[in-house]
């Protein structure tokens, strides 16, 4: 008996171990121009950006940016991977590794994704003022100052609350990887 209390005690500790496990993820940004030089941007949660997924699963990388493409109704090719940004959110423990591709639109008509409100082709000055986050604006200029540079930074993401806009400042400069 005491033999399987110990056993029992020892997996009850396992087990609330092992749900203590924090999430530490990859983001993929897909940065999408065509042959006008607009960008795809998407309306989630009432503000313009450049569409974004949680990388997850078993697909191939460039699987993960097909389906992102295919559910943005488009076809995308060169696609290229431009910049690696950790994100330190003052709400998470972890960072979060955001990937930033850019991609070339082959073919397709824009099709609202699941989670989003709106999405359209916008001229790249016009996308810089439309979105509302620094960090992310500031990351699409560096690669669009130069696509042959694979991009490293990291931010501070501080999110006050549910309705007050998150700000950010750079934690580690831009730098070439």
């Amino acid at each position: 008996m005491k033999k399987l209390n110990l056993i029992l005690a020892l997996l009850i500790s396992l087990s609330s171990c092992a749900l203590m496990v924090v999430d530490n993820y990859s983001f993929f940004k897909l940065f999408v121009t065509n042959e006008k030089n607009e960008v795809m941007l998407v309306k989630w949660k009432d503000a313009w950006e450049i569409p974004g997924k949680r990388y997850k699963g078993s697909k191939t990388v460039n699987e993960f940016v097909d389906l992102m493409a295919s559910n943005h109704g488009i076809g995308v090719d060169k696609v290229k991977l431009n910049a690696l940004i950790t994100f330190h959110y003052n709400t998470r423990p972890n960072p979060t590794l955001m990937q930033y591709y850019t991609a070339k639109y082959s073919s397709g008509d824009l099709q609202i994704p699941l989670g989003c409100s709106d999405i359209k082709w916008v001229k790249l000055e016009e996308a810089y003022k439309l979105i509302p986050y620094t960090e992310m604006v500031n990351i699409m200029q560096h690669i669009k100052n130069d696509e042959t540079v694979l991009w490293g930074a990291a931010y501070d993401v501080i999110k006050k609350s549910t309705t007050t806009p998150r700000s950010s400042t750079l934690r580690e400069d831009f730098y070439k990887l």
